[in-house]
């Protein structure tokens, strides 16, 4: 009988611990931009300082050309990954103000890197 209910005891507590890890979500201390054929999906960090990364990942099969920008006016800086690669670069960051991703070839919408989000996707503009 003591077998039986430490057996359920244990079995009840890994299915609580599994039901928890169901509710989490993603999250990053970097903005993490992945590109897929047809969309971007966006991890962004929930806090930040003075500096933060962007890392860019490249899923297309085509080489990736894109820059990081500033109120849609200032060019931080400029990338190029090959197809299955990433990069990453640090800038300062600064809350007053909005960034993008803006993909140069091939072209796509610009992408915008929002605090504080869950992960999310942007679609192709129809």
């Amino acid at each position: 009988m003591y077998w039986r209910n430490l057996i359920r005891l244990i079995i009840f507590i890994a299915l609580f611990i599994s039901g928890i890890s169901a509710y989490s979500y993603e999250k990053a201390d970097a903005f993490i931009v992945e590109a897929l054929s047809g969309h971007y999906k966006v991890l962004s960090p929930v806090k930040v300082g003075d500096k933060i990364s962007l890392i860019v990942v490249n899923q297309t099969l085509h080489k990736l050309r894109g820059k990081l920008q500033e109120n849609t006016s200032t060019d931080i800086a400029y990338l190029s990954i090959s197809p299955g690669k990433s990069e990453s670069i640090e800038f300062r960051f600064d809350k007053a103000s909005k960034y993008y991703f803006v993909p140069l070839s091939p072209a796509f919408q610009e992408v915008e890197l929002k605090i504080g989000e869950k992960s999310y996707e942007v679609p192709a503009q129809r």
